[in-house]
């Protein structure tokens, strides 16, 4: 009879771990389609803007350890963020954490 239960309980821990497991990579595929939608959202958002004065929203990015993350400075507006081509110390120190966050490649050069 003890073996039985021991089975039993082995069992039930078994499908634990795995409805568990299962509902960890559920809420990880509905993080990446939130961040999903909130790309779209936001390049909708900025390529619809005609004023350059006007606020233009962050794109977030998923990453796995982290899940859904927006980068913590960003140009307020389309204006701003064209004048990251004249580059000051600080607007240089400003794209490269925007290349860093959004891993672009080749900006160490």
């Amino acid at each position: 009879m003890n073996s039985r239960i021991d089975k039993l309980d082995a069992d039930v821990a078994v499908l634990k771990e795995d409805v568990n497991r299962r509902f960890d990579k559920l809420t990880d595929n509905a993080a990446e389609r939130k961040v999903d939608f909130l790309q779209i959202q936001g390049r909708m958002h900025n390529s619809s803007i005609r004023n350059p004065f006007l606020r233009i929203t962050p794109i977030p990015v998923y990453h796995l350890s982290i899940r859904l993350t927006s980068p913590t400075q960003f140009p307020n507006t389309a204006h701003d963020f064209w004048k990251l081509k004249s580059l000051s110390l600080k607007q240089l120190a400003l794209l490269i954490y925007l290349a860093k966050f959004y891993d672009v490649s080749g900006y160490e050069k």
